[in-house]
């Protein structure tokens, strides 16, 4: 079984710390700030994946940076990180997806 250890937290969903954290949010060249530079992508740009290219979250449109990091769009992102994994993007699963150690026991 597979799930995802993001990348992109400083914390672990139980609260403890990361013993790093490989990526960080960022802007991107048009003005978007994403969780990680993998989502940073023209076919998820198009599909504006969970809402984070909504233009209220560009950087043009807001006065503080941590009205992009309270808005809905990213609490829904990373409430799916931690409690609804099926609804994460594939590149989500291809870049910070790990084999559980629930699935490795099935295989003996």
């Amino acid at each position: 079984m597979k799930k995802i250890r993001p990348k992109c937290m400083p914390v672990q969903p139980d609260g403890s710390p990361h013993d790093r954290v490989e990526n960080m949010p960022n802007f991107t060249s048009a003005g978007w700030m994403l969780p990680c530079c993998w989502l940073d992508h023209t076919p998820i740009k198009n599909e504006n994946y969970g809402g984070l290219f909504d233009p209220e979250l560009n950087i043009q449109n807001i006065d503080n940076v941590q009205d992009i990091f309270r808005s809905p769009q990213w609490r829904q992102f990373f409430y799916n990180l931690i409690n609804d994994q099926a609804k994460c993007h594939n590149i989500c699963w291809k870049n910070c997806g790990i084999e559980t150690q629930e699935s490795i026991d099935n295989l003996s």
